[in-house]
């Protein structure tokens, strides 16, 4: 027999009802005292005995005829009078299981499509039987009275007959299938059973979609808080987030547990909700070990009788707890990793006494308007340049499709200030794409934001973020062997009319080869060689050394070789010297010309370089270009091809070099027109390359100044050093001091948490150093896609997880995994069938019976 579990010191006194050892798959009563209501079945009995119709006396002859039919009639009524008995007590049956609240096991008592097939196909041989047959006999001319009594008898034969293949072709079947599925049972429990539970909370930032007022994670809140006030007397809570990394620990009471389920908050940092599961089911064993320990230690009967012999068995000892999982969730497709949904089955399969509920708080059809992919120029402007930003305005397919997005600057003083707006018609489309530009900037940085106008039930998406550095115009110091040769880049980077006006982008300089030695370097960001015939050794290690510091070097080949030209023809000798190869990405072997005019071949280029020209549909015109004399170069092996010419052999026409914290572009043809190589700078997009040139040669080695969330960044340090210690300033105001060890060069900021604007300053020594950047929610953040029932089906194991959307089903659900299936709504049911049958019975019997007799 199996053994109770002797009470707990906190139980002690008060009544236990459940066990541990029982592996019954049986039905069970959460109420079997109402089982003697049973005994009401007497009732119909005794009255069918006294209330039996006497025999009636006729006042007719003693005809034969007349005495047949009477023995005719009054077994007729005699088998009606019996059908009707059954009735009444099998309703007064019904009632009292009904009440006595019976439970099965949880199965899928569903019949399956091959069961409904068999059963409709009885049901309809059966009636088939019966109206065949009574037409042959009305065909027959069988006497009135005859067919009558016989119809009586073929009912009663035929409805058993029906009745016994459904038992064997139907019934037995479904009965077989079911004990097949209760092959392993659980533990009988009731109402009463302390529950050891661990909840689970998806605190993603779809989470914060908001409905009716609330938030998801509101929904959930308020979901759980009702659902704790229902768990028996003894349960213990564990509460864990989204968070990857953290654990989920029980609470000292259910009340702290609600405190904690208050406190939570949206992650945009969140971790994959099957791992947060396991993380649950590890913190459930490890607490279930602890209980038998104890249990064992008390002096407890085992769990299992064969605990011992199987290795897999349960430790000694017993669990008084009921261990379940919950999470609640809006079943978003981005917060789920599929590559771990194997693990998860698996890890529960291994873990047979615990059972899963999800709690769906999603919203089925979301309404959304939101940004992204943020588009800055440049992370680098001039203080006399424009800021310039795009983005993506998006929006679900039921969101309004008129939208405006508006530009603030944030001010020295923190103040913010709207400087653009920017209106949004979607027509039939889902997205778009805007642009806004504001000047004047604040130096040494400009942080500010794109944001919608109108609100939606999502802000998560609602904001971009961003951060410029606002830095003087760009010393260019242009090396040409002729001011001809360097007008045209002098022209394209600072033309003479925005000198004039001080709004020029970039402040340049041009000295001829020869000067090249003596020039001061420690004020310049970008050389330029301009059709450089040769320099000496020592002017290569310079540039190699300026490049090493994190400069930029642009290169451009547009004079003929010296073989042919003469002194002034660039000599591929010098550049291939041991001090040349240091810096340049490709070694020039040989100047030639195209039999026919080739262009840039740009059409499959994605880089960095060429991302400006996406405003104006593409780089058309410099891939309209003609290029008819080139510079045949052998690359490097540290360098990279970035575009090629259209000629069948792909001749390398733009290269590139990393050189220590700065890079090196090489183009293969000239960047003038004094000798005719091509008719690039006719191009008004050469103006465009040229300073695109400029801004990524000086990006090399610059930090970024715009993440996403969940990225980790570098900082770098001064590299005079003497920094000790510093403060990171977050988007909601809190501060963290970061400390430093000596000689550090960078500080490695790990998986930001939140979108906003940072800051980083130095508090010791104090001033001096100041690093701002900003992060924006990853896009993935803003896709709703939710996971269907067929993969809940392919992550859990069958029959171990509900899902719920509100404490009704959660109650209904829980109920079900704990007691298994409750039959009174069925039963319930059944009673009023049974008793409409015995209405329509009683009527015709006794209506019929009741008619008054003619007397001849």
């Amino acid at each position: 027999m199996p053994e109770t579990a002797e009470p707990s010191e906190p139980t002690k006194g008060r009544r236990r009802f459940w066990q541990t050892q029982n592996t019954t798959t049986a039905m069970t009563w959460l109420h079997p005292s109402l089982l003697w209501g049973l005994a009401a079945l007497a009732v119909p009995i005794v009255l069918h005995l006294l209330m039996r119709p006497k025999p009636r006396k006729m006042l007719f002859p003693a005809l034969r005829l007349l005495q047949v039919h009477q023995k005719r009639a009054t077994r007729r009524l005699r088998l009606r009078h019996l059908w009707l008995l059954l009735l009444r007590m099998a309703f007064l049956a019904l009632a009292v299981l009904a009440v006595s609240r019976p439970t099965v096991p949880a199965a899928d008592y569903v019949f399956t499509s091959g069961e409904w097939a068999r059963l409709v196909l009885l049901v309809a041989i059966g009636l088939g039987a019966y109206i065949g047959i009574m037409r042959h006999w009305r065909r027959r001319g069988m006497p009135a009275v005859e067919l009558e009594t016989r119809r009586t008898y073929l009912r009663a034969g035929v409805g058993s007959a029906t009745a016994l293949l459904l038992m064997l072709l139907v019934g037995w079947p479904y009965y077989r299938r079911i004990r097949n599925e209760l092959a392993q049972p659980t533990r009988v429990a009731t109402e009463d059973v302390p529950v050891a539970a661990a909840m689970l909370f998806d605190t993603s930032s779809s989470m914060g979609y908001e409905q009716a007022g609330e938030t998801r994670l509101d929904a959930a809140r308020r979901i759980a808080r009702d659902f704790l006030s229902r768990l028996p007397a003894d349960s213990r809570v564990a509460v864990g987030d989204a968070r990857p990394g953290t654990a989920v620990r029980f609470q000292s009471s259910v009340a702290a547990a609600a405190k904690r389920i208050d406190d939570l908050r949206i992650q945009h940092a969140a971790g994959t909700l099957e791992r947060r599961i396991l993380e649950a089911l590890r913190t459930l064993e490890r607490d279930r070990q602890r209980v038998f320990q104890q249990s064992a230690a008390s002096g407890d009967p085992p769990q299992t009788a064969s605990a011992t012999d199987d290795p897999q068995a349960e430790p000694p000892g017993t669990d008084r707890y009921v261990r379940e999982v919950y999470l609640f969730t809006d079943l978003a497709r981005t917060a789920w990793d599929p590559a771990e949904t194997d693990r998860l089955k698996q890890e529960l399969e291994r873990r047979p006494w615990v059972n899963v509920y999800l709690i769906d708080v999603g919203v089925e059809s979301p309404v959304n308007v939101g940004l992204r992919r943020p588009r800055l120029v440049s992370e680098s402007i001039a203080e006399n340049e424009p800021l310039r930003l795009a983005a993506d305005v998006f929006r679900t397919a039921n969101a309004p499709a008129e939208q405006s997005v508006e530009l603030h600057l944030v001010r020295p003083d923190g103040e913010t200030i709207k400087a653009g707006e920017a209106g949004v018609q979607f027509g039939t489309t889902t997205s778009q794409s805007v642009q806004l530009s504001a000047l004047p900037l604040s130096r040494p940085y400009q942080q500010g934001m794109l944001r919608l106008f109108s609100s939606d039930p999502y802000p998560t998406d609602d904001r971009l973020y961003f951060t410029v550095a606002v830095r003087p115009p760009l010393r260019v110091l242009i090396v040409a062997p002729s001011q001809v040769e360097a007008e045209y880049l002098l022209f394209a980077l600072a033309p003479p009319e925005m000198v004039r006006l001080k709004r020029a982008r970039y402040d340049c300089d041009w000295i001829v080869p020869a000067d090249f030695g003596s020039a001061e370097l420690s004020e310049v960001d970008v050389l330029c060689f301009v059709n450089v015939p040769r320099l000496a050794e020592a002017d290569w290690q310079r540039a190699e050394r300026f490049v090493q510091a994190g400069g930029g070097l642009a290169v451009f080949l547009g004079r003929p070789n010296a073989a042919l030209a003469g002194p002034g023809g660039i000599d591929p000798v010098n550049y291939g010297s041991a001090a040349a190869r240091s810096v340049l990405p490709g070694i020039p072997v040989a100047s030639l010309a195209f039999a026919q005019p080739e262009f840039l071949d740009l059409a499959r280029v994605r880089h960095p370089l060429f991302e400006p020209f996406e405003r104006f549909g593409g780089p058309v015109e410099l891939m309209a270009a003609a290029v008819y004399k080139y510079w045949k170069v052998d690359p490097e092996p540290s360098a990279r091809v970035v575009c090629s010419y259209s000629d069948p052999e792909h001749t390398p026409a733009l290269l590139e070099r990393n050189v220590g914290r700065g890079r090196v572009l090489m183009l293969t043809t000239a960047a003038d027109l004094s000798r005719n190589w091509n008719e690039l700078p006719r191009s008004w997009q050469f103006l465009a390359l040229a300073d695109a040139t400029m801004n990524y040669l000086h990006r090399a080695g610059r930090p970024r100044l715009n993440y996403s969330v969940r990225q980790t960044l570098r900082v770098p340090l001064p590299p005079e050093g003497g920094l000790r210690r510093l403060m990171l300033r977050k988007p909601d105001l809190t501060q963290e001091l970061l400390d430093l060890v000596p000689g550090q060069t960078d500080l490695s900021l790990e998986a930001l948490a939140a979108p906003g604007h940072y800051e980083v300053l130095a508090v010791e020594p104090q001033g001096g150093f100041t690093f701002r950047f900003s992060a924006n929610a990853s896009e993935s953040e803003s896709r709703f896609d939710r996971l269907g029932p067929e993969e809940l089906t392919d992550m859990f194991p069958e029959g171990r997880f509900d899902v719920a959307r509100d404490i009704e089903g959660l109650t209904r659900n829980v109920t079900a995994g704990r007691l298994g299936m409750e039959l009174f709504p069925y039963l319930l049911l059944l009673c009023v069938l049974v008793l409409l049958l015995e209405q329509l019975a009683a009527n015709r019997l006794y209506g019929t019976s009741d008619t008054p007799q003619q007397t001849p």
